[in-house]
């Protein structure tokens, strides 16, 4: 049997659809484990324009740091504490003097490279390039937005408010209707048809009359 297809069913369907594409970005940034990487990050700076915007999300993987090459996009944090963490491309390794390598930075945008040295053990990981999900555009905007009052106005109080009207309504509808399913029953007067069936199927007073005499 084949399956009917009505304009409603596409219609929810195409809805379920783009409800999964809104919300799944940001089930991703909320936990970057579902899609194998370490952590997620809202870029707050251009230093890393084109390849990456102020704005994007991106997913870092975990990586042996002895695999990293010159090229490589890595996020890392000086401090230990991982409060605010650097994203940038390794254009040279070189080793200090404990003959441990440690990574010379630069961000794309940016003329010089880092001031500074990236130790092994401060990388928290790897940004990718070849095609796993590492970078959303802009969704960043999105959620700074939400944390914002606006944004929790819009996204939080608004819908609630709307949510009880539409059920105050539908409760002043229901009061209003007359009914459960909002008609009033009437007296329809029988038409001549069901008149007709009404008087036969009631027996006259003279066959009533009659069977009591035969009883007699």
């Amino acid at each position: 049997m084949t399956p009917k297809f009505t304009r409603s069913t596409v219609l929810n369907t195409l809805g379920v659809v783009l409800l999964i594409a809104l919300v799944a970005p940001f089930a991703m940034y909320a936990a970057p484990q579902t899609i194998g990487a370490t952590e997620s990050y809202v870029v707050m700076s251009g230093s890393m324009e084109p390849a990456i915007q102020t704005g994007d999300v991106i997913f870092v993987y975990d990586r042996d740091p002895s695999t990293i090459e010159e090229g490589d996009v890595i996020t890392y944090n000086l401090d230990g504490q991982r409060t605010e963490v650097t994203t940038h491309r390794v254009v040279d390794i070189v080793e200090n003097e404990e003959g441990q390598r440690v990574f010379v930075t630069k961000g794309d945008a940016n003329e010089d490279p880092d001031p500074y040295r990236v130790p092994s053990d401060a990388v928290i990981g790897v940004m990718p390039t070849d095609g796993i999900p590492a970078r959303v555009p802009f969704l960043g905007h999105a959620l700074l937005f939400a944390q914002s009052k606006l944004g929790i106005a819009l996204l939080v109080f608004v819908p609630a408010g709307l949510l009880v009207i539409t059920e105050l309504w539908d409760l002043y509808k229901h009061a209003t209707s007359g009914g459960d399913d909002g008609t009033e029953e009437t007296d329809a007067e029988p038409t001549d048809d069901q008149q007709e069936q009404i008087d036969d199927s009631v027996p006259s007073d003279s066959s009533a009359t009659a069977g009591a005499g035969d009883d007699d």
